[in-house]
Parts: C-alpha cells; sequence; structure tokens
C-alpha cells in the first residue's frame, strides 16, 4: 500500500479505514454474487488535492462513472466510488447474463448496486472507527469526463476544503479484474474532525 502527503498518524488510520472498508465490501459483494470469492486490495492511499483528483484518475478529458452520497451526521462527507468507462463496462457484462439486453437504465442501475455497496462499506467503516452515527443521502450517479464529474459534485455538496482521500482499489472476482477509486470528499471542515474523531491530529 502506497501512501504520501500524510504523517504516520493518519497513515495508519486510513490504512486501518481501508482494510475495515474492504473487508466490508468484500463481504456485500460476494453476497450480491452468490458467495462467489471477492478478491479487493488498496494498493494507494493520498491525501490529494482535489484540483489534482482528475489527473489521478486517468486525466481530466477521461469518461468516468460512478455512484456517490452523502454522509449527514457529525461528519458531512462525499463519498465516491469512481471507475473509468471501460471498466464499468465490464463491471456491467460480468454482473448480468450474457444475453441480457442492456439499455441505459439496466445498465445505470447494475452500476449504482455495485458502487452503493463499495462507498456503503466504507461509511460503515467510518461509523465504526469513529463511534458515529453516519447516515448517509440516497446514492447518485455521476458520468462524465473526470473534471467535469467531480466539479458538478464538489459544487452540488458546496465543498470548500481543499483536500480529500483517495483510496485506489483493485476488485478481482473470477476473470473480472477491475481498477476504481474510492474518494472521501470533506464538506467544511470535516477532514480534521473526522482526524481527530479517529484519535489523530
Amino acid at each position: 500500500m502506497f501512501e504520501n502527503n500524510l504523517d504516520h498518524g493518519k497513515i495508519d488510520i486510513i490504512k486501518e479505514l481501508a482494510n475495515i472498508g474492504m473487508g466490508n465490501s468484500t463481504t456485500a459483494l460476494s453476497a450480491m454474487l452468490g458467495e462467489q470469492k471477492v478478491a479487493m486490495d488498496v494498493p494507494e492511499v493520498s491525501l490529494v488535492a482535489l484540483q489534482d483528483v482528475p489527473e489521478l484518475l486517468g486525466g481530466a478529458d477521461i469518461p468516468v462513472i460512478g455512484t456517490y452520497f452523502e454522509s449527514r451526521g457529525e461528519l458531512r462527507l462525499v463519498l465516491f466510488f469512481v471507475m473509468s468507462q471501460p471498466s464499468a463496462d465490464k463491471v456491467v457484462n460480468f454482473l448480468l447474463p450474457k444475453e441480457t439486453k442492456v439499455d441505459t437504465e439496466l445498465y445505470n442501475s447494475v452500476l449504482m448496486e455495485a458502487g452503493n455497496i463499495m462507498i456503503g462499506a466504507y461509511l460503515n467503516a467510518l461509523s465504526q472507527l469513529t463511534n458515529s452515527t453516519l447516515l448517509s443521502t440516497p446514492p447518485k450517479m455521476a458520468a462524465d469526463m473526470a473534471g467535469a464529474v467531480l466539479g458538478t459534485i464538489a459544487a452540488e455538496a458546496m465543498i470548500v476544503d481543499d483536500q480529500l482521500i483517495l483510496l485506489k482499489t483493485n476488485i478481482k472476482v473470477s476473470e473480472l479484474e477491475v481498477e476504481g477509486s474510492i474518494l472521501i470528499v470533506p464538506c467544511s471542515g470535516s477532514l480534521e474532525k473526522m482526524f481527530s474523531l479517529l484519535g489523530v491530529r
């Protein structure tokens, strides 16, 4: 697992968050897939500037798609699971029977369900580690160029903090292998409050 721009206390607690989130995700995805074995790892943990995220996702003009929601309670955050368009296509094709006629509504529904499992797992991990009650808004889809997607979410959630947590994620199920990213985006001072609740300053 790679990390940058973080002191050791924050590195350790984010690694713990990633490990619990991965455990929650693999359990939930396996149940969704009829108990198929799901392997997941988080090779990179970063605290990054919001404006740098599009490049870290492959470039501001790269088409991406993902699921996000806001958490409400002691921490106000946006959690976003995002993939490249080709990775999203792989996920949909894997999850649906081969002869299924896939229209836009079904495509988005499948990705929404999978994405909601991913970000829900990390919200539960945060709730567990901070001993806080964190509730989520209904999930939403976002599909556009990477730069536009981040701009839309930031504006919608009125995000003013410059930094966020980026967790690169690899998922493997049977012949399916995809990469994605979990973004934990703080709203108005929630990043430092989150670290404080997690016991680090």
